[in-house]
């Protein structure tokens, strides 16, 4: 492979990545509860933005709130490379060649993050046009943006590139930076103060051309492109992972040494499958995330559709989505060979996942009960016939098998 033929590379990957792509998203969009699911999130959202465009108020602070969401957005990013853990060997000799390869990543992470930032911008329109402006400021507001967050891109590349001989401490702080700059930024263009904008524009700009003074003409960071591209599909196949079974799928292990210690605590020695299964649910799959993600999602929508059968039926749903992806830390693909060969019954196995299933389901339900009550969503009766419902919901997923 000569110089010419790095870029090549990339778009060969990249084409081949998407083809897998589109065929699970062909297979998740052919699953029966997709379009339910997806159906009732639209529904939900769309009448709880109206809700809350009616009911915002003209004093209420929505270009620090707005800045703080669009900042974060324009500092994090994840830069597509498609860098195989192999390549720190086979691609090694072609180091020198390799710019092109990373300027077509760049390319093509910047199209997508563009992209993002269209669809994001569109949603937030209506807030911006409800108290902060009109569309005419809104346009330019987002072509300034799109060109920040490319800058933003660069400097993601720089700091990336730095990692080989630069302390993660001080590659932490220049991040902290610029989030305090596109905050800055993004709050005088959101308020039309132009002027404003020029300082905190001025230093990204500044800052970035430094940038190509401080990286090292080699090497390449490629553990590290690696392991966040590892991250990346890792990510991508645990959202896969809630509508088709995936056991084939390497989850990434995370250390998260304060769960475990709290485990080891919690789980006596003698209880096999509880510890093993605990350690897999903490340390090697994406439940956890998973966890959270289903508790925010259901409390966003409670907020769209504040009404108590509404809740109790999205708890419901979000319960059965955790309980049915809870059983995949089963796969043997978790624990060694050994793990089969343990002289303990196979009911030992069913008791320690509804144990599980039983306890997180129930932590699912009260959370969103506390904040029903809380908020005002659940009054006397409506409270009993949640906890009625769930209740019954809870023992009945947790003992279905497959």
């Amino acid at each position: 492979m000569n110089r010419l033929e790095t870029s090549t590379l990339f778009w060969s990957r990249m084409r081949s990545s998407w083809t897998k792509a589109l065929r699970l998203i062909r297979i998740i969009a052919g699953g029966g509860g997709t379009p339910i699911i997806l159906g009732i999130t639209i529904i939900a959202f769309s009448f709880g933005y109206n809700q809350l465009l009616a009911w915002l108020p003209e004093s209420f602070p929505l270009a620090p709130v707005l800045a703080v969401m669009i900042g974060l957005f324009l500092t994090h990013h994840r830069i597509r490379t498609w860098i195989k853990p192999t390549d720190a060997v086979f691609l090694l000799p072609l180091e020198p060649h390799m710019g092109r390869y990373f300027r077509a990543s760049l390319l093509y992470t910047g199209a997508v993050k563009l992209l993002h930032l269209g669809v994001i911008m569109s949603i937030l329109y209506p807030l911006y046009r409800a108290n902060l402006g009109t569309l005419g400021t809104y346009v330019v507001t987002c072509f300034l943006l799109a060109g920040v967050l490319l800058l933003n891109l660069v400097q993601e590349w720089q700091a990336t590139r730095l990692t080989v001989n630069s302390d993660a401490g001080d590659l932490r702080l220049w991040k902290i930076c610029r989030f305090g700059l596109n905050l800055l930024l993004a709050y005088d263009a959101l308020a039309s103060e132009w002027w404003f904008v020029l300082l905190p524009l001025t230093a990204l700009a500044i800052w970035c051309w430094q940038g190509f003074h401080l990286i090292p003409q080699a090497p390449y960071p490629w553990q590290r492109l690696s392991r966040l591209e590892q991250e990346t599909l890792a990510r991508y196949y645990a959202i896969a992972n809630w509508f088709v079974d995936m056991p084939r799928y390497k989850r990434p292990f995370r250390q998260r040494k304060w769960l475990i210690r709290l485990v080891n605590r919690l789980i006596r020695d003698d209880a096999v499958y509880p510890y093993l299964y605990w350690r897999t649910l903490v340390r090697q799959s994406d439940l956890l995330a998973m966890f959270a993600r289903l508790l925010a999602w259901v409390i966003l929508l409670s907020f769209c559709v504040p009404h108590p059968w509404v809740i109790t039926l999205l708890t419901l749903l979000g319960n059965w989505m955790f309980t049915v992806q809870l059983r995949n830390i089963e796969h043997a693909a978790h624990y060694p060979v050994l793990f089969k060969l343990m002289p303990r019954p196979a009911s030992e196995r069913s008791q320690a996942l509804q144990q599980i299933a039983r306890l997180l389901s129930t932590a699912f339900a009260s959370l969103i009960a506390l904040v029903g009550l809380l908020v005002g969503w659940l009054d006397g009766k409506g409270l009993v016939i949640y906890l009625i419902i769930n209740g019954a919901a809870i023992l009945f997923f947790s003992r279905t098998k497959r």
